[in-house]
């Protein structure tokens, strides 16, 4: 399937600040980000760079000390950071889908995973309690786990590191999302199991046709995406790369 030349998500002047006793020090830079449906855009730099901090700001998942303080997010033409909380709350339930760097830390302890998601479900798309059972199974399935049943009795303690990276993918495509976020999705994980994940995710981005928004100061993993670049230092976009526009890859 061809891909679209319109950015489905474009990031305009982004500036993020942290407000200190003594004045507000800019923390990001003015950057400017285009996400196209069906490709991928790495956002490469090294630690502290602002690559986290540009995704959160995205999606409005800042707080104080740090704001934003300037910039635009065009999403569904409409600008994020000037969206009523209402309407910012819908583009993250379902338009715009994070995956965070420890998955096991962004999952409530005390809940099976199969309830989290069924859970997610019936928030963001209204469905019955069964309905929800269903669509956890089958999201659980897409996402790789081979025996989903058995996996939504588990607790986030049981999981490893590939099955919590596997969860939360399946909990970002709950709400069926045009744009994914992947913070450093492989941290911390082993070749094999990484290398699981990156494939994963180009396959559901073919067959979703998502824009992914690729965080990681990882350059292998850039050509493992088949990314278009961006790269990250001290705040500010620095250098960029684009590859050519054509057919997806099987």
């Amino acid at each position: 399937m061809s891909e679209s030349t319109e950015p489905i998500l474009s990031v305009r002047g982004l500036h993020v600040e942290v407000q200190h006793q003594d004045g507000a020090r800019p923390i990001v830079r003015g950057v400017d980000l285009d996400l196209f449906r069906g490709r991928t855009l790495a956002l490469v730099g090294e630690s502290a760079s602002g690559k986290t901090l540009t995704a959160l700001a995205l999606v409005g998942l800042v707080e104080p000390p740090v704001h934003v303080s300037a910039g635009c997010v065009w999403f569904r033409g409409e600008d994020l950071l000037r969206a009523p909380a209402e309407r910012l709350q819908r583009a993250r339930g379902n338009g715009i889908a994070m995956v965070f760097q420890e998955p096991i830390a962004s999952l409530n302890p005390v809940l099976t995973v199969g309830a989290q998601i069924a859970e997610s479900l019936r928030v963001s798309l209204s469905l019955t309690r069964a309905a929800a059972h269903l669509r956890t199974r089958e999201l659980l399935t897409e996402a790789g786990v081979p025996e989903p049943d058995e996996l939504a009795r588990a607790y986030p303690h049981e999981l490893s590191g590939g099955l919590g990276q596997r969860v939360m993918i399946a909990m970002a495509l709950a709400s069926d999302p045009e744009v994914l976020i992947a913070d450093e999705p492989t941290s911390a994980l082993d070749t094999l199991i990484e290398t699981q994940i990156l494939t994963l995710i180009r396959r559901l981005q073919r067959d979703h046709r998502l824009a992914v928004l690729f965080i990681t100061h990882d350059l292998s993993l850039v050509e493992a995406m088949k990314s278009d670049v961006a790269v990250m230092h001290a705040g500010r976009i620095v250098e960029r790369s684009h590859r050519a526009l054509g057919r997806e890859e099987p």
